[in-house]
């Protein structure tokens, strides 16, 4: 199997208002999201990379998924987002990217970017990619550091948030233009 985790395709209609009894055509934004969690990089080593093929593998696949959805919807709003286990410069993200997505990380100041911490090294492995159209805009991106930066001694402390998982999330805020209001936001 490519995946352990296949990508999950969501299309969901953002109402900017009640919709009411309108078609969600005419009251809505169409929003294509696809959840990835690509393969760890747990089996490298400080010389080979053995797991990148799968991770490049998965990276076309999911580029495969949204050229089908642009192919039946060519003004398609799409979100393709995870943990996708490696950095912003890397081929998976290059051939993602390389599919008319942005990658929204590279928005957030060089200092705050980093959603995980190995061995006392910050990383970015979680990524947003966004291809938007009008009425919809990217209008923030930001990490929450409640993970990362908390010792493993905190994970399982049920009264905390901090460390239920070793990634800190991210979240982008989207605004449809045409509505002049915040649409919700969506994380990893």
């Amino acid at each position: 199997r490519l995946f352990s985790r296949p990508p999950l395709l969501l299309r969901v209609w953002v109402c900017p208002q009640a919709c009411g009894a309108l078609p969600q055509e005419e009251s809505g934004v169409e929003l294509w999201l696809v959840v990835n969690h690509f393969k760890s990089k747990i089996e490298d080593t400080l010389t080979t990379a053995f797991t990148l093929p799968r991770r490049v593998e998965q990276a076309e696949h999911v580029a495969g998924m949204v050229e089908e959805i642009r192919l039946g919807a060519p003004q398609a709003n799409l979100v393709v987002l995870g943990d996708l286990n490696d950095y912003a410069q890397s081929q998976p993200l290059q051939t993602l990217e390389a599919a008319g997505l942005a990658n929204t990380v590279l928005s957030i100041p060089s200092s705050q970017r980093y959603t995980y911490v190995f061995q006392g090294i910050s990383q970015v492995l979680d990524h947003i990619l966004v291809g938007l159209n009008l009425p919809l805009a990217c209008v923030a991106v930001e990490t929450y550091p409640v993970n990362a930066d908390y010792p493993v001694t905190c994970s399982g402390v049920n009264d905390s948030v901090h460390r239920s998982s070793d990634h800190d999330p991210l979240v982008i805020r989207l605004q449809a233009l045409a509505f002049g209001l915040f649409m919700p936001q969506v994380g990893r």
